[in-house]
């Protein structure tokens, strides 16, 4: 609908009511005038009157063209005939046209025809806030979610009377849709006080350049009457008219307003130039929430210009700190006009608690702060610390973390997340600088009325313990302490130091050569010090550092004495300290021994721990592979365990659903889940009966010391409401009802190094959810809404019983053999190197647990290497699942049951004839038995034939 032209005028019209009076007109025509910009003599256009009597029946005058003749300054007189209005008496009409050429339509006007109840005019009419001059522009629906419409109050307002406001709608076309009714029963609170109906913005989406006709009845308590109002036309179009000046504020000049210096409340001008008397006046103050003020304009507001309304102190003090926009608006029948908005910040004093850090316990507190401790394990993906929630900060205040750390690498000032303005990330290269050291962790806020500084967290970052990596010597490789010098190459022995946690380049590593002359006196050499100590890009890609012990050093040493050491620091702090890595001892001998046949020995045995070059995806990883593996005595199979076994992930996530079937004929299956999760910007999540399938695992992991798993259950059904605040009120914003194929997931992450590693009476293998972090649900888009979801479910699994929260992973039987009965393990988590690092492929996560198994009998636990070998061989056309690997001692003693079983078989078998296969060692291996007669109460026999391999 163009703006260009103006709606016709029709003289006659009475207000208030905006009708046509019938009885006044009598008998003759109705005189209408269209005038526009530019109209001319000769000039042609179409009117487009579509009426509608009281009974339905449409009356239109449309589809004839009328010249322009004789202009007078009113515009081109245009008559509509008696007759037509007598038919639209108690209706009413749109009024328009189309002026030739143009494929705009003018600007509609709206009236009725006939008499109009005489209460009509006594009440006020209904106001939009978002709209003015009569007009709401469809363009700023797209911006908001509701459309707010205000009744004013009315002199015989009692609880219990009923309101109802009816919004008549009608298409461009002027076809009526369905209207949009709402009734509210008057409380106690509400008597007194302008309504505020709050109407979503689809109301008016499908009318855009339509009309919308707003008016309200009242029904009063114990009573039959009913009052009607005046219906005030609302067109969905975008208004041309300027807006009105902004309102003032009585004795105040600008910038932040101080609710102490206003103890009586501040007051509010309006200027009334254009208001009439009994014109409806609206105050809107949004802060979040909105209040509504109203009043009636009455002789005196005109004579002396002014209007006011007051905002008290205590309104003011309880949104301290928020940023009020101040709008009026006034309006009669058939006119309407809105203010331009006044903003105003309240200032408040700041009250900054001290900031909250996820993992840290706090130890002691007073007014200086709080002092506490956290462990360095816990922040390898950086530090989390939060503002808390009664924090009163401005919404124009700038606001930085502070960690004031050791040294530049050990400090940090932080911005607010972007997804919440009161979470602040630490990046983990802050961390390794403070380890054993303390951190004064606080926040500042720079606002343009006032700043301020929190209160101090005094951080211990407590460090890390039995992590650090050992350093190998790799070439020659040996598997124990011995170091025979005709293997050493030319230019020396060949060390390699794996990766570490927190490795990060220009980190100082400093090694050491220590030992005894051959005439006893001590010997060092520095093999990284000084300016060699800075880790470089390229040793911080490859994960490793290597350095040479000379061969002229090691001649110098004495002979087969273990008195020689590597010794390895690492500095996080630019050198200001060192951290001590575990140091290695070996012994120079100038002959050397092959070790003929059987397992390298383990490290528990030898004093050294050699380590695996790290993953390397190969071309394969077959059963082939890994047995030339284990038969390579420069390679570490069993470090000190006595078994390893290796478990794929496919198979223990089949366990876990059997698990999770079984459970729902028991009374250990989680139960459907339901509860409210409260987000950010006045959203809340209502879950109903969220129905968690079976969890299942993955592994991204790539160092044994760290094994965290990711658990993932899918919703598989419910209901998810989520609610939207509207001042006092949570109102429904969107319902979705969850099937298995789109419902959320809930994912966390599991601490297995964490598991108790005690065989219990029916050797269950246990993983308790309790052990768990990072929990998110993907209910929702931002992330931080997705964290607060997850933290429901944290503390929904920390609730559950035992039975409920702890699932079975597997089962460590004792068996029949005494020799092989479990008696402690510990558990970690391996990646299939050959797993996509694609988070959206299919077998993303894929990997193994490791069972690190000490048998009865053995005195300590083996250690745990931070790489291993992947243990599941790839085979085409195989599908293994599991691998369980024994130590040479203890096999060698289980062995001896092979000659157990041949003389029980013997002793069934006639005649029986066994080839025997012994390895090198001598030890029984294999039986066959080849020949032999097994009796039968039948008195018949036959030939067979019983092999028992690999046992």
């Amino acid at each position: 609908m163009a703006l260009d032209f103006p709606a016709p005028k029709v003289p006659d019209l009475q207000q208030p009511g905006n009708y046509l009076d019938l009885d006044q007109l009598g008998g003759a025509d109705l005189l209408t005038w269209i005038n526009y910009p530019g109209i001319e003599k000769g000039d042609w256009f179409m009117p487009n009157w579509r009426g509608c009597s009281a009974l339905g029946a449409v009356e239109d005058y449309v589809g004839e063209l009328v010249e322009v003749g004789d202009l007078e300054p009113e515009g081109m007189l245009l008559k509509i005939n008696n007759p037509l209005l007598t038919r639209l008496d108690n209706g009413w009409v749109f009024y328009s046209y189309i002026v030739e050429g143009s494929i705009e339509e003018s600007q509609r006007l709206f009236f009725y025809v006939g008499k109009r109840p005489p209460t009509a005019a006594g009440l006020g009419v209904p106001q939009c806030k978002e709209s003015h001059d009569l007009k709401l522009d469809p363009d700023l629906l797209w911006g908001v979610n509701q459309v707010s419409i205000v009744t004013p109050p009315y002199l015989a307002m009692r609880e219990g009377d009923k309101v109802i406001l009816t919004l008549d709608l009608y298409f461009d076309d002027g076809c009526p849709s369905d209207p949009w009714v709402e009734s509210r029963l008057l409380t106690g609170d509400e008597v007194g006080q302008p309504l505020r109906w709050s109407i979503t913005t689809s109301v008016f989406f499908p009318i855009a350049n339509g009309v919308a006709l707003m008016s309200y009845r009242i029904e009063y308590a114990d009573s039959t009457l009913i009052t009607d109002s005046v219906t005030q036309s609302l067109a969905i179009v975008a208004p041309s008219a300027a807006l009105l000046p902004a309102l003032r504020i009585k004795d105040f000049n600008g910038g932040s307003l101080d609710p102490e210096a206003f103890p009586g409340g501040i007051t509010l001008l309006i200027d009334p130039s254009g208001m009439q008397i009994d014109d409806d006046v609206v105050v809107y103050v949004s802060s979040g929430n909105m209040l509504v003020q109203t009043l009636r304009a009455d002789i005196s507001n005109l004579d002396s210009g002014v209007l006011q309304f007051s905002l008290a102190n205590a309104w003011l003090c309880a949104n301290n700190g928020k940023e009020i926009e101040l709008v009026y608006q006034y309006a009669r029948p058939g006119h309407a006009a809105s203010s331009l908005p006044r903003k105003v910040m309240l200032s408040l004093a700041l009250d900054l608690p001290v900031p909250v850090i996820d993992h840290a316990t706090i130890e002691s507190s007073g007014e200086w702060g709080v002092k506490g401790y956290i462990n360095a394990s816990w922040l390898q993906s950086g530090v989390k610390i939060r503002i808390p929630d009664n924090a009163f900060i401005g919404d124009d205040s700038t606001v930085q973390m502070h960690w004031d750390g050791n040294t530049s690498t050990g400090s940090f000032i932080a911005d607010p997340s972007p997804d919440d303005p009161r979470l602040f990330i630490i990046p983990s290269t802050a961390v390794p600088a403070n380890m054993g050291k303390w951190v004064d962790v606080y926040y500042k806020v720079v606002s343009l009325s006032q700043s301020g500084t929190s209160p101090v967290f005094e951080l211990e970052v407590r460090g890390l313990v039995g992590v650090w990596p050992v350093i190998q010597i790799m070439r020659p490789r040996i598997t124990d302490t011995k170091l025979y010098l005709d293997l050493v190459p030319s230019e020396g022995a060949g060390l390699d130091l794996a990766s570490w946690p927190y490795m990060a380049p220009g980190q100082r590593v400093r090694i050491k050569a220590i030992g005894l002359s051959q005439s006893g006196s001590p010997q060092a050499l520095g093999l990284r010090t000084g300016a060699a100590e800075p880790l470089s890009e390229a040793e911080y890609q490859s994960k490793q550092v290597s350095v040479i012990i000379p061969r002229d050093f090691l001649e110098s040493l004495q002979r087969n004495n273990l008195t020689n050491t590597v010794a390895v620091e690492v500095s996080f702090d630019d050198g200001a300290t060192y951290t001590q890595f575990p140091s290695i001892d070996f012994e120079v001998l100038d002959g050397h021994s092959l070790q003929a046949g059987g397992l390298a020995q383990d490290a528990t045995a030898t004093g050294m721990t050699p380590h695996m070059q790290g993953r390397n995806p190969m071309a394969n990883n077959t059963l082939n592979h890994l047995t030339e593996w284990m038969k390579d005595p420069a390679n570490n199979v069993m470090w000190g365990w006595d078994s390893i076994a290796a478990m794929a992930r496919g198979e223990v996530n089949n366990l876990l659903l059997q698990e999770y079937v079984a459970r729902f004929s028991s009374d250990t299956c989680i139960k459907p889940v339901s509860g409210e999760v409260i987000l950010s910007d006045g959203f809340k999540e209502c879950i109903h009966n969220f129905i968690l399938d079976a969890p299942r695992l993955a592994f991204s992991n790539d160092n044994l010391g760290y094994s965290r798993a990711t658990l993932t259950c899918s919703i598989l059904g419910g209901t998810q409401l989520t609610m939207k605040n509207n001042v006092d009120n949570w109102e429904a914003y969107r319902v979705i009802h969850i099937d298995a194929l789109q419902g959320p997931k809930l994912t966390l992450d599991l601490a297995l190094e964490m598991v108790p590693g005690n065989i219990e009476s029916d050797g269950r293998v246990r993983l308790d959810l309790k052990d768990s972090d990072n929990f998110i649900l993907t209910f929702a888009a931002d992330r931080a809404d997705r964290a607060l979801g997850g933290d429901f479910f944290k503390a929904l699994f920390n609730d559950l019983r035992d039975d409920e929260r702890i699932w079975t992973l597997g089962v460590i039987k004792r068996g029949s053999n005494d020799l092989m009965h479990p008696q402690s393990f510990k558990l970690r988590t391996q990646t299939n190197p050959a797993a996509p690092l694609d988070p959206d492929a299919a077998n993303y996560g894929d990997g193994a647990v490791l069972v690190f198994i000490r048998l009865e009998g053995s005195q300590e636990d083996g250690d745990i290497p931070v790489e291993y070998q992947y243990l599941i061989p790839d085979d085409v056309g195989k599908d293994y699942s599991a691998t369980v690997l024994f130590s040479a001692e203890r096999t060698f003693k289980a062995a001896l049951f092979i000659g157990e079983v041949t003389k029980t078989i013997a002793s069934v078998i006639e005649d029986v004839n066994f080839e025997l296969v012994h390895d090198g060692s001598g030890r029984l291996v294999k039986a066959t038995a080849k020949s032999g007669r097994l009796k039968t109460s039948e008195s018949s026999s036959r030939d067979v034939e019983v092999e028992i391999d690999d046992v």
